[in-house]
C-alpha cells in the first residue's frame, strides 16, 4: 500500500464586501451573502437599481434613456407650470364674479326701483 501524505485540512476561502471589499463574516457566507452588512446590502441594492434605470424604466419596465427621462421631467415641470396657472385663472375668475354678483342688485332691489311710487 502506497504511503499517503498527510494534508492540512482545507482553508475556508475567504469571501469581500462588493461594496467595502471587507471580509465578509462565515454566517453571511453560509447565507449566499456578497456583501459584509446590511447597510452594504442596501447600497449593493440601489447601485443595482441605478446600473438597470439606465436602460429601462424601474417603474414601468419600458426601455428609457437619460435624455428621455429629462424629458420626462421638462414635460412634467411644464405641465406643474400650466395647472398652476390655470388654478391662478380660475380664483381670479370666481373673484371677480363674486364682486359682480355682490354689486348686482337683487330680484327684489330690481323690482322696487321699476316701480313708480
Amino acid at each position: 500500500m502506497p504511503y499517503r501524505k498527510k494534508t492540512e485540512p482545507f482553508a475556508e476561502p475567504k469571501f469581500f464586501c462588493v461594496v467595502c471589499t471587507k471580509q465578509i463574516a462565515t454566517e453571511r457566507v453560509v447565507k449566499k451573502a456578497v456583501t459584509c452588512s446590511q447597510a452594504c446590502a442596501r447600497e449593493h441594492k440601489n447601485m443595482k437599481r441605478r446600473l438597470r434605470d439606465t436602460d429601462r424604466c424601474r417603474l414601468c419596465n419600458r426601455p428609457s434613456s437619460a435624455e428621455e427621462r429629462a424629458e420626462f421631467a421638462r414635460w412634467r415641470r411644464d405641465e406643474r407650470t400650466k395647472e398652476t396657472a390655470a388654478r391662478r385663472e380660475k380664483k381670479k375668475l370666481e373673484k371677480e364674479a363674486a364682486k359682480l354678483q355682490a354689486a348686482a342688485p337683487t330680484p327684489l332691489e330690481d323690482h322696487l326701483g321699476t316701480v313708480n311710487v
